[in-house]
């Protein structure tokens, strides 16, 4: 950029009136006359996407998704069959007359005439889609949706159609079962079988339609979640066991994408979204017995593991630093007994007890083992029950305090002379002032350093879930657990009583007693915002029973639905589909060959290649939508629920199918490509072909939306003063693509986070040079967990690497939240991946005990990880 005003300046100071070489010619210019001159200039405006992400699109764009181009004709279908079966108009009946006929029509979803059974499932799935004929424009449409959807389900029409799916499922797989050798026993041509299958698969796509309908409109209804899991089994269930049966089978014809997305929406029914998370997280440390986390955005956490690294590494260079053994808080127990009151169940906790939380079990060795001295009766290490040493001064270090320097090994003694030896500490002078009884010889830095760390102490539910299974599987393995006379001991894993008995588990049964306290309470409150909290509390708290019911169900099946899912998601990386356009520099084209910018322009593409890429963009949003919160929701009940589904997920390479897909995709242009063709979307094909009262089109209803809009942004200052600035907002994107990509990013996240063979297998794939290109896309939020895993793996880059990817770190220094022991730009971490994978393929081995043992009662059973299997 140039300044022709400071060009200017500097010519005029250069000579004074004798034209000599003035006094000032060597000072340069000052801050403020540069500022003076560099203010006047036009900045550029930022540019973002003004896209908010959420669970969900509108209820419109939802339902427009649902339907396939190719799929419109059988729209058609559904009004012919509907023709001539009701007397007078829908929208004008009465709504007796209504309900009469749907009843008559949900009686015949059973019928064993196939054709009768087919009429009139066309003609239920009409109804549920608003009878557009009798509407006048997308609104009344999507009114009567509504209106009849309530219809519907006033005459028990939910468990209805999920009873005629299972039947037509249960046919689908005897004919995909069916051999050839079977089929002419039978005296069943190929052709008919293929025609049999066609004609069932139409028919499990009248039903996943039927029930996408119902489920749109009433997943924002507390009872709705309760009717979907009261079916035999949950409807989620049922879903999950019909994807792990697609394994073994063909999905060529089968409505997966519909099956994806009813499934997707099952899920945000009967667990919640982004705000139901939200409330459920501190419900969840609530019950723990954990305090409130601090709601500050810019609150600096540190964790019991940094408080004793940084402890370990303080006390070898100062012996004379002892920290202050204060407890973390008191733990309230899990299933409260008024009788056990007076006798606390759980002792305080201090920080070095949960920092061996992710340190694997300690190797109890055989009653015969040699070592005498650290073995007493029955085997037992003599640690366990030796008195904690209340008045120790100085914590014992092997090394000793000020060592001598050591003798010069090298022939130049004048160099090390005076060096002594790095193995040894080197012990500062006592701080002055320090005297008494509580003196404290280390430097007052130390101190203060120590009680940073413990006023920023967070101990999370994860850590603090983790260590409690660490405990629980010590005391099964040790015996410890059913110790005559000993009241205290209480797992939160295995049942009080015997784990052989089908009993529920302390967690089970604490939330058990949760919601008869919530409904008490509900039924005594007299005002209305006490009712409206305690409904709010029963409701969280039958989430978390609904994600134990679901889990409990659907782990013997995981490995199977987790493989259908990712195979599907491979299905959608396509590389003519998502590689970006080249630069006219990139050596891609050799000389000669023109670029695509110098090529001509590509012929827009047809209906049918629009209709394949939005398909695959639509079962992209659905697989990457199930996965992220079926992790979110798993982690939030119990970190091992996460961790066992985020092993597999990683045994099926999930972390490089997703770099796999920011890979061949640009993503900066898939999230601006919009593959949609407003006139055959659901509502608009219905409104121009079948409307029978169609109302002629204003103008401004037809005004496109501004692609790009400025308006004012205030940003607060961390010194308290307002910034306001002019941004540029871009409108024109694709919401799905946006959605899919965030999703992608935060699953990423999740998996590798504080894993360090999962963050050194990602620097191995090169993924930070596929992440940058992720940046390009000027969203607050995938920004944000871009930069999160690029954060994780500086360590792992060289130097190198960091110098030339300066911006990148000052854009993780502006936007990531730092801990308070951050040491990601020092590369210390390098060295701990091998040794993180040995110490988590032990974990792994601890994360199955509880499985086994709690979910032995429903059959649900996992084997032990094979050597060398992480988590």
């Amino acid at each position: 950029m140039a300044f022709p005003q400071l060009t200017s300046y500097m010519n005029s100071q250069i000579h004074d009136t004798d034209g000599l070489p003035s006094a000032s010619t060597l000072d340069s210019i000052t801050l403020g006359q540069l500022k003076a001159m560099v203010g006047p200039l036009p900045k550029p405006k930022q540019s973002f996407f003004d896209y908010v992400y959420d669970d969900e699109d509108t209820v419109m764009n939802e339902i427009d998704e649902f339907y396939s181009y190719v799929e419109m004709p059988q729209v058609e279908e559904n009004v012919k069959a509907w023709e001539g079966s009701f007397i007078s108009d829908w929208t004008k009946a009465p709504v007796s007359q209504r309900k009469a006929h749907v009843e008559l029509l949900l009686e015949s979803l059973e019928h064993r005439d196939a054709e009768v059974r087919f009429t009139n499932a066309r003609r239920l799935f009409y109804v549920l889609q608003g009878t557009f004929v009798e509407t006048t424009s997308p609104e009344h449409q999507l009114h009567w949706i509504f209106e009849n959807c309530k219809v519907v389900r006033s005459v028990n029409g939910v468990s209805s159609i999920v009873e005629a799916m299972k039947i037509a499922s249960s046919k689908h797989d005897m004919l995909c079962g069916l051999s050839d050798l079977d089929a002419s026993h039978f005296n069943i041509s190929a052709q008919e079988k293929s025609d049999l299958t066609d004609e069932v698969v139409t028919e499990i796509y009248i039903y996943l339609g039927m029930l996408y309908h119902l489920i749109e409109i009433f997943k924002g209804h507390d009872d709705f979640a309760d009717e979907l899991m009261s079916l035999d089994p949950p409807l989620p269930v049922y879903l999950f066991n019909v994807i792990a049966g697609l394994r073994d089978k063909g999905v060529r014809t089968y409505p997966i994408k519909k099956l994806l997305l009813v499934l997707w929406k099952t899920l945000l029914t009967c667990c919640g979204g982004i705000r139901e998370l939200t409330r459920v997280k501190k419900l969840s440390r609530e019950l723990a017995g954990l305090p409130p986390a601090t709601e500050t955005v810019d609150y600096i956490k540190s964790s019991p593991l940094d408080i004793e690294t940084f402890r370990q590494e303080t006390a070898v260079k100062y012996p004379t630093f002892t920290p202050p053994q204060q407890p973390i808080f008191q733990p309230v127990p899990i299933v409260p007994e008024p009788q056990k009151i007076s006798k606390p169940v759980n002792p305080p906790l201090y920080s070095s007890k949960l920092a061996q939380a992710y340190s694997p079990i300690p190797v109890r060795h055989h009653y015969h083992h040699d070592d005498d001295t650290n073995i007493g009766l029955h085997g037992i290490p003599h640690h366990h029950f030796q008195p904690p040493q209340q008045h120790q001064q100085y914590r014992p270090i092997p090394q000793t305090a000020t060592p001598a320097p050591s003798p010069p090994p090298s022939p130049k003694p004048k160099k090390q002379q005076y060096q002594t030896d790095q193995n040894r500490p080197f012990l500062f002078p006592f701080p002055k002032g320090q005297f008494g009884r509580d003196a404290r010889f280390v430097p007052f830095a130390i101190n203060e350093a120590d009680q940073l760390f413990n006023k920023h102490m967070y101990v999370s539910l994860s850590l603090w879930q983790m260590w409690r299974t660490r405990e629980d599987c010590i005391a099964a393995e040790s015996g410890l657990e059913h110790m005559p006379g000993d009241d205290e001991f209480q797992s939160s894993t295995f049942t009080a009583n015997d784990p052989e008995v089908a009993e529920p588990l302390p967690d089970i049964a604490l939330l058990g007693v949760k919601i008869e306290e919530s409904m008490k309470i509900l039924e005594t409150s007299d005002s209305n915002a006490e009712k409206r909290k305690a409904r709010e509390r029963k409701e969280d708290l039958m989430r978390l029973k609904r994600v134990e019911q679901i889990y409990s169900a659907i782990l013997p099946g995981i490995s199977g639905w987790v493989g259908v899912l990712l195979k599907l998601l491979l299905a959608t990386v396509s590389p003519d589909r998502m590689q970006g356009p080249q630069s006219s520099t990139s050596s891609v084209f050799p000389p000669g060959v023109a670029s695509p910018q110098e090529q001509p322009p590509a012929p827009s593409p047809t209906l049918d290649e629009i209709d394949v890429t939005r398909h695959r963009e639509v079962t992209s949003k659905a697989v990457s939508a199930i996965l992220l919160l079926i992790l979110k929701w798993f982690k939030v009940s119990h970190v091992m629920k996460f961790h066992q589904l985020g092993q597999h997920l990683l045994d099926t390479n999930c972390l490089l199918l997703i770099l796999k897909i920011f890979g061949l995709q640009e993503v900066a242009t898939s999230v601006v490509s919009k593959a949609d063709a407003p006139d055959h979307n659901f509502f608009r094909y219905c409104l121009l072909n079948f409307s029978r009262d169609l109302h002629p089109v204003r103008p401004e209803d037809n005004q496109p939306r501004p692609s790009r809009y400025t308006q004012n942004k205030t940003t607060i200052l961390p010194n308290g003063e307002k910034h306001e600035e002019e941004v540029e907002y871009v409108s024109e994107y694709s919401w799905r693509n946006f959605f899919s990509a965030i999703n992608f990013a935060k699953i990423m996240q999740k998996l590798s986070k504080g894993r360090s063979h999962r963050i050194w297998m990602l620097v191995q794939y090169k993924s930070s040079a596929i992440l940058k290109r992720v940046l390009r896309v000027n969203h607050p939020m995938l920004q944000l967990h871009v930069l999160k895993l690029i954060k994780s793996q500086v360590p792992f880059c060289g130097r190198k690497w960091r110098q030339s990817n300066m911006k990148v770190i000052t854009s993780i220094y502006l936007n990531c939240r730092p801990d308070l022991r951050d040491e990601w730009l020092t590369g210390s971490e390098v060295d701990d991946a091998t040794d993180a994978q040995v110490r988590f393929s032990r974990l792994n081995k601890q994360s199955h005990v509880p499985h086994n043992v709690a979910f032995r009662a429903t059959g649900a059973r996992i084997g032990i990880a094979a050597p060398g299997q992480v988590l």
